[in-house]
């Protein structure tokens, strides 16, 4: 199964109807996947995969398998700040992978 953020996580979980408690949002995540249509998705992809994610751990690198558009894969490594879910300790350096990719992928179009 390929899990995909829901539109909820972009909301604090106790409006989106999780308790807050990472169990929970793990749990109510679940009905979230690209199985079957995955094979749709046609633009590149930057997919970013934390050392430490508590949530999604290994879906990551199961999406950039199945994926057959092209696709970036960029490790977040613990030591750099960016080894937990969303890289809150580094996000200088997120922002940097995502504007790198960016300036390259879009150089192709």
């Amino acid at each position: 199964m390929i899990v995909v953020a829901p539109a909820q996580a972009r909301i604090p979980l106790t409006t989106a109807g999780a308790r807050p408690a990472r169990p929970d949002y793990v749990r109510r995540s679940r009905p979230c996947t690209l199985d079957g249509i995955v094979h749709q998705i046609t633009t590149p992809a930057l997919i970013f995969d934390p050392d430490n994610d508590f949530a999604f751990k290994g879906e990551p690198m199961r999406l950039h398998q199945a994926l057959t558009s092209p696709n970036t894969i960029i490790s977040l490594a613990e030591p750099e700040g960016l080894g937990e879910h969303c890289s809150y300790g580094g996000r200088a350096t997120l922002h940097q992978h995502m504007f790198d990719w960016l300036d390259r992928t879009l150089s192709l179009a």
